[in-house]
């Protein structure tokens, strides 16, 4: 029997409860529907379907749809790609799996002296990969302070106490370091207003897609402050800017 269609799923508890801790319950059950769906058709890493057939695989309407599909996107569990009529998601876990999967198949091809340094090679690649995977299951197990530069204001534990998301720590404080200095200013700048739109962490942005993505030159819609005025985050903010 072909590994790619054996009749149960390798599913690791570690690595699930790592990757979908953070989700809401209906979204961590849409999610393994997902993977279900990828391992039926051969363990694919990406699964392109209709609009009204992703409603009818999670049982829900449209916009119950839209917000688990955003929750999945802020939290990084999948890549999506909207087309019209369409949802392509994308496993990124089976997408690595299947690229060594590949490197090792051509690995053991390899008969004669070329094709054995081409075997090195693929066999420096899987483990680039492997070593990849880790950093991302691990990324919040490890508890070392990368940046301990005093001359870096604001400093990134400033920014990571304040986002209050505990996601990436390690590639975020270098993210952090490369930043100008004005951009980690507009960032605490633009923070109490964003995160005060935030309340619910499961909607606010993983730190890294925040950084990226370079969101504090986004719009805030935030419908607390439309309705009672200035945030009292923003407020202490301006007495603190007069009183300086």
């Amino acid at each position: 029997m072909n590994k790619k269609n054996l009749p149960y799923i390798d599913l690791y508890v570690g690595d699930w409860i790592k990757d979908c801790s953070i989700l809401s319950c209906e979204a961590e059950g849409a999610w393994l529907r997902i993977v279900m769906k990828l391992h039926s058709k051969g363990k694919q890493s990406s699964i392109k379907i209709p609009t009204k057939s992703l409603q009818n695989l999670w049982s829900m309407n449209e916009d119950q749809m839209n917000l688990i599909l955003k929750e999945l996107e802020l939290n990084e569990i999948c890549d999506i790609s909207y087309h019209t009529g369409f949802i392509e998601l994308t496993s990124r876990r089976f997408k690595k799996q299947n690229d060594i999967s590949v490197i090792r198949s051509k690995a053991r091809k390899g008969v004669n002296n070329k094709k054995k340094i081409e075997s090195n090679n693929n066999q420096k690649q899987i483990k680039t990969l492997q070593i990849t995977d880790n950093d991302i299951d691990n990324d919040n197990d490890i508890d070392i302070d990368i940046i301990n530069d005093n001359n870096i204001i604001p400093s990134f534990a400033e920014f990571w106490d304040f986002y209050d998301k505990k996601v990436n720590r390690p590639k975020c404080a270098i993210k952090w370091k490369a930043l100008k200095q004005k951009e980690r200013e507009s960032i605490m700048n633009h923070l109490p207003n964003y995160i005060d739109s935030t309340p619910d962490k499961s909607f606010r942005k993983n730190p890294m897609t925040y950084l990226n993505n370079k969101s504090w030159e986004d719009e805030i819609i935030n419908k607390k402050i439309e309705q009672n005025g200035l945030s009292e985050n923003y407020k202490q903010r301006i007495i603190s800017k007069l009183q300086s």
